[in-house]
């Protein structure tokens, strides 16, 4: 996510625990200076994207309204962009990666996690401490939203994951 962008900037979220800049974890979950967001690849407080997926996302989700620019989200007047950055140049991520994002996310209030990085067949690997940390998210209350067909498959005889776990979240 652009963190400057004029559409995303008025409906980031903020870490009020944290105060910007000092190098210290004001707030003691583990990240230093996590006042927008994480960068899980980098393991630092910029979570700006080195593509443009993130803040494309972002702004259907919540751009902000009569600022004359751009366009706005569905949920311009409620939405927080909480930025959690989980890949890099030409690198995809770890799914470790994946599941501390999502954790941060739950443990900082998110409400909904827009996970639009899904997608490819299930890995057993994997999948199952996946799927654990996104039913323990929907047990906090937290929706957890997964990109599907983006290949234009059949979902029933082709599943993308993680949206084809069967969980109620």
């Amino acid at each position: 996510v652009a963190l400057t962008h004029p559409d995303i900037q008025a409906n980031l979220w903020t870490n009020i625990k944290e105060i910007p800049g000092n190098g210290l974890d004001d707030d003691g979950n583990g990240y230093k200076d996590d006042i927008n967001g994480w960068d899980f690849f980098d393991d630092d407080a910029d979570p700006t994207g080195i593509d443009t997926h993130g803040t494309h996302v972002a702004g259907i989700i919540g751009a902000a309204s009569d600022n004359s620019t751009g366009i706005t989200g569905v949920c311009w007047n409620t939405a927080e962009i909480m930025a959690l950055k989980i890949s890099g140049v030409e690198q995809f991520t770890t799914t470790e990666n994946i599941i501390k994002a999502i954790d941060y996310a739950v443990s900082n209030g998110a409400k909904v996690i827009n996970a639009s990085w899904g997608g490819g067949a299930y890995n057993d690997a994997a999948g199952d401490i996946l799927r654990d940390a996104i039913e323990d998210a929907g047990k906090a209350g937290v929706l957890f939203v997964a990109a599907a067909g983006n290949d234009g498959e059949n979902s029933d005889s082709s599943p993308m994951y993680p949206a084809a776990y069967s969980l109620d979240c």
